[in-house]
């Protein structure tokens, strides 16, 4: 069922990126950007421009962000990096002790 839902966040999570992207290119700007193709947002959003494209922005980052910590939670702490129970003192083997060869030659 946890596999359901993490693919299930992850579409959203990509639609509503592109849906961001979309929306942040569209909006009006000093360089008009792919705003100026069309008329920008003036065609979608008839008087409210601005304030309305505030308002998506806002909610998709919410939405967004909602997305991230929900992916992240359904991961569990294997999938955040986060190592194994280990115990250090009992993985750690000691050195094997290396004495130097008093005389190779045999003399």
């Amino acid at each position: 069922m946890a596999k359901l839902f993490y693919t299930i966040i992850w579409i959203i999570l990509i639609l509503d990126s592109l849906f961001l992207i979309l929306l942040v290119l569209a909006q009006e700007s000093k360089s008009q950007g792919l705003g100026g193709l069309g008329g920008g947002m003036d065609l979608t959003f008839a008087g409210h421009t601005q304030r309305t494209a505030k308002r998506l922005t806002a909610i998709g980052g919410a939405i967004f962000v909602a997305c991230i910590i929900g992916v992240i939670l359904l991961m569990g702490p294997a999938g955040r990096g986060a190592s194994r129970k280990l115990n250090p003192v009992a993985t750690l083997k000691p050195s094997p002790t290396v004495t130097p060869a008093s005389n190779i030659e045999g003399k």
